[in-house]
């Protein structure tokens, strides 16, 4: 987990994001999977370049003739997703079908997993969201409230939007959290109305992700905050080894921790 504030800002590995093109590196990449979703690909060079400079790179590879590549649309339960697959030209048709149902069935999974969690105490959106409130009790934050667009006395009506928490602690005062827990970075609106909000509440602003380029964080940082990288995607356990096996072979970077519930009711 990593945690930028105001003057510090450091990228895995000491590498500013965005500052690798490097066509030779996704290529390595495809050769060893055989057949990759752009998606994967983002995420398993994320480290290296952002998400927009694969896609512009992967693009050209296929411009250029060194890698192959379509679309397919594909429907899980009520949610359908298009998924482009890339592949270098020289591997068999067989090849590719073989890997494509290997994967779809693994992306299956983790689209479908469910995020929600209950526990006696309380009901998450999201599993992640339950794993960062723990982390705030265990620094010794008190969680003021959770889902609110209201704080003393004032409440937000410009937009249509909450906080996951406002906690507060001895040392930073009162904080405003939003937690995004996926695969894709944030929207940049999401960022830009998460400020406006606690902006309008007074609040000192802590943003989760498990990945955002750099010129986001910079925009939090900016506006007097902080940023939390968690670098995996946090689900909540239950998940069978093998599937979790197969998914962070292919390169995307689950992380499953096991809940503490004993300590939810001690601030």
């Amino acid at each position: 987990m990593i945690l930028w504030g105001f003057a510090t800002l450091k990228w895995p590995h000491g590498t500013p994001h965005g500052d690798i093109y490097d066509p030779y590196k996704i290529l390595e990449f495809i050769e060893q999977q055989k057949v990759v979703y752009e998606r994967q690909v983002q995420v398993a060079l994320e480290d290296y370049m952002e998400h927009r400079t694969t896609r512009i790179i992967l693009q050209k590879l296929v411009t250029h003739g060194k890698l192959s590549s379509f679309s397919e649309k594909y429907r899980f339960n009520n949610h359908s997703f298009t998924i482009r697959w890339f592949y270098l030209p020289s591997l068999k048709k067989e090849e590719v079908e073989s890997e494509i149902r290997k994967k779809i069935e693994l992306i299956k999974y983790y689209s479908l997993y469910e995020g929600r969690y209950e526990i006696p105490f309380g009901i998450y959106a999201d599993y992640a969201e339950y794993l960062v409130e723990q982390a705030f009790r265990a620094v010794g934050c008190m969680v003021v409230s959770k889902y609110t667009n209201y704080f003393n006395g004032i409440t937000y009506t410009r937009k249509d939007t909450d906080l996951d928490f406002i906690v507060f602690h001895r040392d930073v005062g009162f904080i405003g959290v939003e937690v995004k827990n996926k695969l894709d970075y944030p929207e940049l609106k999401d960022i830009e109305d998460f400020l406006d909000l606690v902006n309008y509440l007074g609040l000192k602003p802590l943003f989760v992700a498990r990945m955002m380029p750099r010129r986001y964080i910079w925009e939090v940082i900016s506006n007097g905050g902080f940023v939390v990288i968690t670098e995996r995607y946090l689900l909540k356990p239950g998940m069978p080894h093998e599937v979790f096996n197969g998914i962070v072979n292919m390169g995307i970077p689950l992380g499953i921790y096991r809940e503490n519930t004993g300590v939810y009711p001690h601030p």
